[in-house]
């Protein structure tokens, strides 16, 4: 049988976990706000140059999306790298919910004087 003092140690090891977690998130949410403003900055250049050059103003933007593709990829990546980790957050949670709820179990069972 798990003892309290075991689940206590698994919630304290989940809270560094998560501490982790957040402290990764921060670096996503960098490099989304990163990648969606390189993304809109290529686009307004290659929008320019494209009109500079005198093409028609009806094709710059499919032409400048186009032409901008790997920023557009950059933008995506990171934007689920970012939703990836919040997910990873929101699993530790429940994982961590789920073990209090097993200590809570515990410590009353011991309280009622059961035993395994």
């Amino acid at each position: 049988m798990i003892t309290p003092i075991e689940t206590a140690n698994e919630i304290a090891n989940d809270i560094k976990e998560l501490k982790i977690l957040y402290r990764d998130l921060e670096s996503f949410a960098i490099r989304k706000a990163n990648g969606l403003g390189n993304y809109r900055k290529a686009i307004q250049e290659e929008s320019l140059k494209l009109k500079s050059d005198g093409m028609s103003i009806s094709l710059i933007k499919d032409v400048a999306r186009g032409n901008c593709y790997k920023q557009a990829i950059e933008r995506d990546l990171s934007a689920s790298l970012y939703q990836i980790q919040n997910t990873k957050i929101d699993i530790k949670k429940a994982c961590m919910n789920g073990v209090q709820s097993i200590n809570r179990g515990l410590i009353h069972c011991e309280k009622q004087g059961y035993q395994s």
